[in-house]
């Protein structure tokens, strides 16, 4: 008997991805690149990224239909793709116009129907129902990536959020990035900027002349990048320079989701996206929850689905083409 499969697609700003889920929502495959960006820039235009993916999106493809046959023998039910960045009608970016086109011709060669999603929910997905993370009640998500960071007042039922707080300026993607590069450090500078971190030895941190802007729901990485820059330019050891970074985005959440809990009531906070892969993060968070807001209670992707792909993009289509959103 096959077993039926969902795909996915998503083409993000810096990440080519596709995965296989079956009919309940369980990972078969996936299949992802992160597109290069040449040293010492802090970012791919949009018409170069959207390029990049085109050029990609057919031999990815490839590769997962052959990991596929050597799980199962499979049909395909459905194809599903995130077309947008945000469940908003005005939301709109063009790297997502090669999945989405990418991901009608799949479904149309499969004869099967094509669902479509945004970017968020993908996230969102790949954070609870991947991670069997599982909410009775509404929850809190935060969004950090390189290009956002907002807070979201999630419905469990249909995985769509309502915004209730959101940055000013700078996300934390982009301050942990700029800083990284500004260190001679690859784009994206995550996973660098976390092995730098790591190599910090003394736990003292001299952060008092860093400022962490949080006003009611809305947070600023301005000041603090800013800062964090001027450390940099005065010679400050790169391994400290990096701790101070992640050490500063914690102390935002925490005082950002203390707040949001005075105001909504809820206690269950999903933080997503890239910048959440970090490990050097989430015990920085931890530790601060434990010590400021114990009430809290923080979630988690698995690291290797925080950072951009399409596998709850793969699961929203197998719980669309079920019937349960």
């Amino acid at each position: 008997m096959k077993r039926g499969v969902c795909i996915g697609v998503d083409t993000s700003c810096y990440t080519t991805s596709v995965a296989a889920v079956d009919e309940n929502g369980v990972l078969l495959c996936q299949q992802r690149e992160i597109l290069p960006v040449k040293m010492g820039e802090c970012g791919l235009r949009q018409s170069d990224a959207l390029y990049q993916h085109v050029c990609k999106l057919p031999d990815l493809f490839r590769q997962l239909l052959s990991d596929l046959r050597e799980i199962c023998d499979y049909e395909v039910k459905c194809v599903c793709v995130s077309a947008t960045p945000r469940s908003l009608e005005e939301s709109y970016m063009p790297v997502f116009r090669a999945g989405h086109a990418f991901a009608k011709t799949m479904a149309e060669c499969f004869c099967v129907p094509l669902y479509v999603t945004s970017h968020q929910v993908g996230h969102l997905l790949a954070g609870t129902h991947a991670s069997n993370i599982h909410f009775g009640d509404d929850f809190l998500a935060i969004h950090l990536s390189g290009g956002t960071c907002e807070m979201l007042h999630v419905n469990h039922e249909t995985y769509e959020g309502e915004l209730v707080g959101e940055t000013l300026d700078n996300s934390a993607g982009q301050m942990i990035d700029r800083i990284g590069v500004q260190m001679g450090l690859p784009f994206p500078a995550g996973v660098h900027m976390e092995r730098l971190a790591g190599e910090f030895s003394d736990e003292t941190l001299d952060i008092n002349d860093i400022p962490v802007s949080v006003r009611d729901m809305q947070v600023s990485f301005a000041g603090p990048a800013s800062a964090l820059k001027r450390r940099v330019e005065s010679g400050a050891d790169h391994a400290y320079v990096a701790m101070c970074t992640y050490s500063t985005v914690a102390r935002t959440l925490v005082k950002w989701m203390a707040n949001a809990l005075k105001k909504t009531g809820v206690r269950d906070v999903l933080i997503m996206g890239g910048v959440a892969s970090s490990s050097i993060l989430r015990t920085l968070i931890a530790q601060r929850v434990q010590k400021q807001c114990r009430a809290l209670r923080v979630h988690y992707a698995q690291s290797f689905l925080a950072s951009d792909n399409a596998v709850g993009v793969a699961i929203y289509g197998a719980l669309k083409h079920k019937g349960e959103i």
